[in-house]
């Protein structure tokens, strides 16, 4: 993972998934846990359907995330 700053700088997750910190298409939940994490830091997220995607029907890619889902990574 490269160093996050606030700036909107492009930070690596993992091979093949990058995103630009602050940007409209990224959840609240994920800017802000990368904003405390550390160069190299791994972490396992828990957040809230407030931080995620709210109380509606959210239509992604591949598929819909139902209204007040708290999402987790594995």
């Amino acid at each position: 993972m490269k160093h996050v700053f606030d700036d909107g700088t492009l930070v690596k997750i993992s091979d093949g998934v990058e995103f630009t910190v602050k940007d409209d298409k990224i959840i609240e939940g994920l800017d802000r846990a990368v904003m405390t994490m550390k160069k190299g830091e791994v972490a396992l997220l828990t957040i809230p359907y407030r931080y995620a995607f709210g109380s509606l029907d959210t239509p992604q890619e591949m598929a819909v995330v139902p209204p007040y889902s708290t999402l987790y990574n594995q």
